[in-house]
C-alpha cells in the first residue's frame, strides 16, 4: 500500500477502523493471507497493536470482516453487470469475470483460512454478516438467471438451488484454474473458455434440470 498521510483524529473510531481495513486489504492484495499479520496491519494503519485488538480480536476475524464487505460489493457489481446483458449465457460470463477479481484477493487462500480461522473462532456477529453477504451474492445471481431464462420459472425449488450451486462450483473452478498453478495447462482465450462453460451449463439446465414435459394422452384418432 502506498504511504499516505493520515489525518485520523484519535477520537475518530470510524475513520480509524477504515484505516485498519485499508491496511489489511493492501496486505491481502499484495501478498495474500500469509502476509496478514496483526503487527503488519497495525503498522500500515499507524495504530498500536493494542489499539488494533480493540477493533478485531484476531486476523481471522479481520479477514472475515473484509471478505463480508467485499461480498457485499460483489452483489452490487453483479446487479450492474447482469442488468446490461440479455441472455443467461452472457449473465454467467459476467458473473464469472466479476468474481475473478474477488477470488484473486480472497479465494486463493480461502481453504487455508477456513481451516485456520474456524478453529480459532470468529464472533457470531461477524459470521452472521459474512453469511448475509454470501446469501446476497447467491440471491443476486439467482435473480439474474431467473430473469433471463424462462426455464427457471418451471423449475422446482430444489432444482433451482442445484442450478445456482452448479454455477458457483463452475465459476470457482475456473477461477482456481486461471489464478493457480494449473493456468499453464490451458493456453487458449480465458474469455472463450468462460463462454464455452456458460453454454454447457445452460444446455445442462435445459436438458436435465427441467421437469419432464407432460405428454398428451393419445386418443387413437390420429389427431
Amino acid at each position: 500500500m502506498e504511504a499516505r498521510e493520515r489525518r485520523t483524529k484519535w477520537g475518530d473510531r470510524i475513520a480509524r477502523e477504515r484505516d485498519i481495513r485499508e491496511s489489511a486489504l493492501a496486505l491481502l492484495e499484495a501478498n495474500g493471507y500469509q502476509a496478514l499479520s496483526m503487527r503488519a496491519v497495525a503498522e500500515g494503519a499507524q495504530v498500536s497493536l493494542g489499539t488494533l485488538y480493540t477493533y478485531f480480536a484476531s486476523k481471522e476475524e479481520l479477514y472475515a470482516t473484509l471478505y463480508a464487505q467485499r461480498l457485499g460489493q460483489l452483489a452490487e457489481e453483479f446487479e450492474i453487470a447482469c442488468a446490461a446483458v440479455t441472455s443467461i449465457e452472457d449473465a454467467l460470463v459476467a458473473i464469472a469475470e466479476t468474481y475473478f477479481e474477488v477470488h484473486r484477493v480472497f479465494g486463493r487462500e480461502l481453504d487455508l483460512w477456513a481451516v485456520d480461522g474456524l478453529a480459532a473462532g470468529i464472533s457470531d456477529e461477524v459470521v452472521a454478516e459474512l453469511m448475509k453477504s454470501a446469501l446476497r451474492v447467491h440471491g443476486t445471481a439467482a435473480a439474474a438467471m431467473a430473469r433471463l431464462e424462462p426455464a427457471f420459472a418451471v423449475m422446482s425449488e430444489e432444482k433451482r438451488l442445484a442450478a445456482v450451486q452448479l454455477v458457483w462450483i463452475t465459476v470457482i473452478g475456473l477461477a482456481e484454474h486461471f489464478h493457480g498453478a494449473r493456468a499453464f495447462l490451458y493456453q487458449g482465450s480465458q474469455r472463450k473458455l468462460i463462454e464455452q462453460a456458460a453454454e454447457v451449463l445452460v444446455a445442462g439446465f435445459r436438458a436435465v434440470l427441467l421437469e419432464p414435459l407432460a405428454v398428451p394422452p393419445q386418443d387413437g384418432s390420429g389427431h
